[in-house]
């Protein structure tokens, strides 16, 4: 009993068989060709049309890149335009000038303590009117000649 493994007939030399070949008229060949051809023409038109949208695509960042920085120059000068205004609006409504032409345009005056009315309604509805100068004056004379009649008159 002969094993497999231990057979070396199958290893002997053998005369090898001859591939067939068979000759076409130019059918088979002629399609890989043109298949060759195709396949070179979808590239190319495919590594084309890449290299155009890339292009586009360049072209249309740099428009939208140019509109952005005008767009920011504009900006600053809107921001320029409004801190200088500001400014101006700032010092034309400033107390100081807005009292300069309340009295010089207008005539108005500041006001004095004796134009100040106080109102009190706390006990009763009077109003107390602040006196003068003169008024005043003119009470405490007034008094003192009736203190120093009161110290003629026994």
């Amino acid at each position: 009993m002969q094993q497999t493994a231990y057979d070396l007939s199958l290893f002997e030399n053998r005369p090898r068989k001859q591939p067939r070949v068979r000759v076409a008229q130019g059918g088979q060949m002629r399609t890989a060709e043109a298949l060759r051809q195709v396949r070179i023409v979808s590239v190319t038109l495919l590594m084309v049309a890449l290299i155009s949208c890339y292009l586009y695509s360049q072209a249309v960042l740099t428009e939208l890149t140019t509109d952005l920085q005008r767009t920011q120059r504009q900006l600053v000068a809107a921001q320029s335009d409004y801190d200088y205004l500001s400014g101006l609006m700032d010092s034309k409504t400033s107390l100081k000038s807005v009292a300069e032409i309340a009295t010089s345009q207008l005539g108005l005056m500041k006001l004095d303590k004796s134009q100040i009315t106080y109102v009190t309604l706390e006990q009763e509805s009077v109003i107390t009117l602040p006196e003068s100068g003169i008024r005043r004056w003119l009470e405490s004379f007034g008094a003192g000649l009736l203190n120093v009649a009161d110290y003629l008159n026994p």
